[in-house]
């Protein structure tokens, strides 16, 4: 029986299927009221008004109470003795490690002065091989210092052991400036070179030098 039955069609459904569909009408643009206001306590916005092209943040940075100065005293707090220390402006014979320990050259030595237990040893004495000290400086860690002499070598020490672990040669006149990056030690000579170095290679390898200086 159901062979015989034939499905039968809305006519009017026909219709809007043959007809084509007009899209629907969409603005393309959109207008809102903008809420939000400019806030005088807002840092970052600038009033439009405002004929200071400063920034209320910055404003109240000015506005704000200074710190006050620190204060040092000009009495010390200690006096260490240093009868033979040159009065040389090309000399670098004081230098302060990261650990509270104060280096002195004092003609031919070297003494270490720690500021935690005001103990005073001496590093070194150049006096045996008839040369003097002419700067000192210390590492980044506190751990080594370098000794400039007045005969253009630079002595490596390391300050606990007391111990010198290499001489480095290459100036020709004193080093009165010495300075540390890491494990590159850069020396200023009066022979017009600034040598650097890597004290974890032989000196030869690691060596660059800097002319030009007229002093």
């Amino acid at each position: 029986l159901g062979a015989g039955i034939e499905k039968v069609q809305d006519p009017q459904t026909e219709d809007r299927r043959l007809q084509p569909s007009t899209p629907e009408k969409k603005s393309l643009f959109k207008y809102s009221l903008s809420t939000k206001r400019a806030s005088p306590d807002d840092g970052n916005d600038i009033s439009p008004y405002s004929l200071s092209p400063v920034s209320n943040k910055s404003q109240k940075l000015l506005r704000s109470p200074r710190k006050p100065t620190r204060k040092i005293s000009k009495i010390p707090f200690k006096v260490l003795d240093a009868p033979e220390l040159q009065d040389d402006f090309y000399l670098n014979l004081v230098d302060w490690s990261s650990l509270n320990v104060l280096s002195v050259g004092l003609g031919t030595c070297v003494y270490l002065w720690s500021a935690c237990t005001s103990q005073v040893t001496r590093l070194c004495d150049l006096s045996i091989d008839g040369d003097s000290v002419t700067s000192v400086g210390w590492s980044e860690r506190g751990n080594l210092v370098a000794v400039g002499t007045h005969k253009g070598y630079v002595q490596i020490w390391d300050a606990a052991a007391g111990k010198k672990l290499s001489t480095l040669e290459g100036h020709s006149a004193r080093v009165g400036a010495l300075a540390w990056n890491a494990d590159q030690l850069s020396s200023g000579s009066r022979d017009r070179l600034i040598l650097q170095r890597d004290i974890r290679t032989p000196p030869l390898q690691s060596e660059r030098r800097l002319q030009g200086h007229t002093q």
